[in-house]
């Protein structure tokens, strides 16, 4: 269940590497970890990734690492030189939205409000997530459409169909 939670980033992120990776060889891919924990793997390295039910497995010079689905906050792709400041920057992180197939967790170290808005500026949910503490949103909760989460400093869009 797990890999279908995850099929379309998965998806995503395969096809952004066999893109880019020929043309643009100073990409890399950072992983980051619920925990704070920030890894990065240049392409010019041709890293290997594997998928399975459990999470992801990277094998780059000879070292494998393995991260589980439950375990990260975010993988993407950056330009290899600004490498150094995104993990800084996720370090700093206090925020966590993560979409699920029935809705969304957000997690935050600090109280802040959160509001979602539909496609014409409405402001469906307002809420204050309080210190330390998650808040799950539920898709059924709204009827079909494209909506925006904002917070204090960040925006998401996710959409029920």
């Amino acid at each position: 269940m797990l890999l279908k939670r995850y099929f379309g980033l998965i998806i995503g992120l395969l096809f952004a590497a066999l893109s880019v990776a020929q043309e643009n060889l100073e990409l890399a891919i950072l992983v980051a970890k619920k925990d704070g924990a920030s890894y990065g793997y240049c392409l010019d390295k041709f890293p290997v990734i594997e998928l399975s039910e459990e999470g992801l497995k990277i094998s780059c010079n000879n070292v494998t690492d393995y991260y589980l689905w439950d375990e990260l906050f975010e993988i993407s792709y950056v330009d290899r030189n600004e490498l150094p400041d995104k993990i800084s920057k996720l370090k700093n992180n206090d925020l966590t939205v993560l979409f699920f197939d029935d809705g969304i967790r957000i997690s935050t170290k600090k109280r802040r409000k959160i509001s979602i808005y539909d496609i014409s500026g409405k402001n469906v949910l307002s809420n204050y997530i309080e210190d330390n503490s998650t808040r799950f949103i539920k898709y059924s909760d709204f009827s079909s459409g494209v909506y925006v989460i904002k917070t204090d400093n960040r925006n998401f869009k996710f959409f029920v169909k």
